[in-house]
């Protein structure tokens, strides 16, 4: 049974005669059955809290928890150790798995891309036309500038032939 208020409820219920052997054959069962634990441990503790002062009034009581001190003594030792292990093991794993990241960035070709002969010569064709283009818009562009340079001249030749008859006519 692992829900906590039916433990919980039971534990209370319990004559406080009954308390002490109750916890030992509790103990008894962690120590020998360590893969039921944790739905021990919850028995464990439900008895310790609801009978504190029970067994705080218990002359003997270290004596008889010993045996529950000594395996969380044990457990927790072997904890530590589990502990370092897997933070070992956490390391070579990450390191592994970037290794073999880079190798793989590193086998990976890189993708070139390769047209075919005959495609050059058609974008030719087409960057000759567009330079074609380009070069009709460059002689519009010059033919309005001459045009605007010969009315400048022009004029200035007007300017200069009305300044030389007055010039004269004095």
């Amino acid at each position: 049974m692992t829900d906590p208020t039916v433990i919980r409820n039971t534990v209370s219920r319990l004559p406080s005669q009954y308390v002490l052997p109750f916890l030992q054959v509790v103990i008894d069962k962690f120590t020998s059955k360590p893969t039921r634990a944790s739905s021990i441990l919850t028995w464990i503790r439900a008895v310790l809290v609801q009978h504190t002062s029970y067994l705080m009034s218990v002359p003997d009581l270290a004596k008889s928890l010993s045996g529950l001190y000594m395996v969380v003594e044990n457990r927790l030792q072997v904890y530590k150790k589990l502990l370092k292990l897997s933070g070992r093991l956490d390391l070579v794993l990450a390191q592994v798995t970037a290794r073999t990241s880079e190798i793989e960035a590193s086998a990976q070709a890189v993708t070139v891309y390769e047209e075919p002969e005959g495609s050059d010569e058609e974008e030719e064709g087409v960057d000759d036309a567009d330079s074609d283009e380009e070069d009709q818009v460059d002689d519009s562009a010059a033919e309005e500038d001459g045009e605007q340079d010969e009315e400048a001249e022009s004029e200035e030749d007007e300017d200069d032939e009305d300044a030389d008859s007055d010039a004269m006519e004095d």
